[in-house]
């Protein structure tokens, strides 16, 4: 199987034992490569079904699940299964047939995790690969039935997430004045940004005149990469905090629009020289030793939500996509309503509103 580029087209190619050669031509890379897949697995299908059935579960994951079912995932979901493979799963099941793989396999792999004391989260991210990987082996007759069981499922506690409390939250803010990570810590607590939104905002993405900001791409740490999407693969446009304008509004017509908000360069600034800066705040300052950079995720919905915002305006502040999710990030609740914009220009330091902030009331939208 192969795909090629040529003339503005991507071709999809597949050629059978026999020597005949299936094409087709496609606008994108992605759609050749679903047609290739399937035209291939449909001629597995009639007639190689028997191959199929004694295929080793190591082959089966690493030659077709990894490759060709996981395709749309990024490379690091890929990389991060392949070593799940390798860690957890290889030594007890990757020698034998896929036919022959049964439930007390799967069990006995549950188990030992749980032995090594792995983290329950993790336990369940590999029971949820297996799951996945047995569903496409029905899917393209590699199997039967799936030796999954929900009866052996993980289960999780629901945690309620490390977070800020408002006076917590001016702490840090205070202590990051000045600093060149300030703006990061800003635009964590004062607008909601992921860490890896943070690390891929773009002069670009800043609407200063109109006193808003496009998050519309975000930094990928397990991959090292840029991402031209958000986690939800949505864009969402959040107000631009008056104080934060404060800060920029001198630099933003003399830097590259397409340089990092951060380092003002084409280059992404050290995701880790921030977790220790931050680190080294809550240290100074005698805070919950398990705060890092998504805590102040947490923060900023704490902030919201004392403010009087709703479910929903807090959801798409921190743009998840489900209100459940949110659900996570609130822990303490008021009924008012309020406009997202005057909620988060109320939440500095009285002192730091007489230096810089315009009061609620001069806000438009």
């Amino acid at each position: 199987m192969s795909v090629n580029y040529s003339h503005g087209k991507f071709q999809a190619r597949v050629k059978e034992k026999n020597g005949k050669v299936h094409t087709k031509l496609f606008n994108t890379k992605k759609e050749a490569k679903e047609y290739e897949r399937k035209l291939y697995h449909d001629l597995q299908r009639s007639s190689f079904s028997f191959e199929k059935n004694n295929t080793l579960f190591s082959d089966f994951f690493l030659n077709f699940y990894i490759p060709e079912v996981c395709l749309s995932d990024t490379q690091g979901w890929r990389d991060d299964k392949a070593r799940q493979y390798r860690n957890y799963i290889a030594n007890h099941i990757g020698h034998k047939k896929i036919k022959d793989i049964k439930l007390v396999d799967i069990t006995f792999i549950i188990n030992r995790m749980r032995e090594k004391k792995l983290a329950p989260q993790t336990i369940l991210h590999i029971y949820n690969t297996l799951n996945h990987s047995f569903k496409a082996a029905i899917e393209y007759d590699y199997l039967s039935e799936s030796p999954m069981r929900k009866s052996i499922k993980p289960k999780l506690e629901k945690r309620e997430g490390i977070t800020l409390t408002p006076h917590e939250s001016n702490i840090v803010i205070q202590s990051s004045k000045g600093h060149k990570f300030e703006l990061a810590v800003l635009f964590q607590l004062l607008a909601g940004l992921r860490v890896g939104e943070v690390i891929g905002l773009r002069w670009k993405n800043l609407r200063i005149d109109q006193d808003f900001l496009i998050i519309s791409e975000a930094f990928a740490k397990k991959e090292n990469r840029m991402r031209d999407t958000t986690k939800t693969k949505e864009e969402r446009f959040l107000p631009l905090h008056p104080y934060i304008k404060t800060i920029i509004k001198d630099k933003i017509a003399k830097i590259d629009p397409e340089f990092f908000v951060l380092t003002s360069s084409e280059k992404n600034f050290s995701y880790n020289s921030y977790l220790r800066f931050l680190k080294s705040i809550v240290k100074a300052n005698n805070l919950n030793p398990q705060i890092a950079t998504h805590a102040l995720r947490h923060g900023h919905a704490e902030l919201m939500s004392v403010q009087g915002a709703n479910i929903h305006e807090v959801q798409y502040s921190l743009g998840h996509r489900k209100s459940e999710t949110t659900k996570g990030y609130l822990h303490s609740h008021q009924p008012k309503f309020q406009a997202c914009t005057k909620l988060i220009n109320q939440i500095i330091l009285p002192a730091m509103q007489k230096e810089t902030l315009v009061p609620t009331s001069e806000v438009n939208f």
